[in-house]
């Protein structure tokens, strides 16, 4: 990992989601961009906006990072995705407030629309997240059907501490089969992970009773085990009830426990 873009809206939650974008950057020596997208060029060049922007850069001053500043005008539904298009971040690192359906403020209940709109893999941060340092000791991955699953684990090690343990979390459904698609990402998660030298553990949980989708059971867990991270998949995979998978996605981002979630896509 060699370039980390950290989007900032100038709220206490970007401080929030600073601060852990800096520890990564520290952990990876990765070079670390502030990306911020003013609504006019009046305010981009606003000596409020330098100001505020100084807070975060004397930051990275103070830890000897290496970066970048990138101020951009208009919509940062579409600044926002052009840019990392074109600069090609190896991880995009930002906050969301959370589930308080303020849709016209940055990060809020459109988080996840922001999040499969850019081609990267994009670490969330919310306002509870605590900050990690030299990368996340316990990382959960739920296992899927999707054709490009190692993706997501590959990823997921690259923000592994270096005695952390990733935990392969899969859920029984009641009268559900197993499809042979998962059970071959288990087994090659297995194999990628063991020639890694990484420590991991399977979890197979049986639900309770029958329910739509995966994110309740998920957060349980995780809230209960001291997972660090939970690692998903940005995009839905195949024949997996999409708009109810959707839902899942937005219930663990937005989840109440503060826990970052990473969103793995390239």
């Amino acid at each position: 990992m060699n370039s980390i873009l950290l989007l900032v809206d100038l709220t206490p939650t970007a401080s929030i989601s600073a601060n852990q974008a800096i520890s990564l950057a520290k952990y990876k020596e990765a070079k670390i961009t502030l990306c911020y997208i003013a609504q006019t060029k009046e305010v981009s060049e606003s000596a409020d906006l330098k100001e505020k922007i100084k807070s975060y850069t004397s930051r990275f001053d103070e830890n000897h990072l290496s970066y970048d500043v990138h101020i951009g005008v208009g919509d940062y539904k579409k600044e926002i995705p052009a840019y990392v298009k074109s600069t090609r971040p190896d991880l995009v690192v930002v906050g969301t407030h959370g589930a308080k359906g303020l849709r016209q403020k940055w990060f809020g209940s459109d988080i996840y629309a922001l999040i499969k709109s850019l081609p990267a893999t994009v670490l969330v941060i919310s306002d509870l997240s605590a900050k990690s340092d030299q990368g996340f000791s316990k990382i959960l991955l739920p296992v899927a059907a999707h054709d490009n699953y190692l993706l997501k684990v590959k990823q997921s090690c690259e923000l592994l501490a270096p005695k952390g343990t990733i935990v392969l979390f899969n859920i029984i459904k009641p009268g559900a089969e197993v499809s042979d698609k998962i059970s071959n990402n288990i087994l090659e998660t297995k194999e990628y992970l063991h020639d890694k030298g990484i420590a991991y553990k399977i979890e197979n949980v049986e639900s309770a009773k029958f329910s739509v989708g995966y994110s309740r059971e998920t957060l349980e867990y995780a809230k209960t085990n001291n997972v660090q991270l939970i690692s998903i998949m940005t995009r839905v995979a195949e024949n997996s009830g999409g708009v109810s998978a959707e839902t899942d996605k937005e219930n663990i981002l937005l989840n109440d426990a503060g826990i970052p979630v990473l969103c793995a896509n390239r």
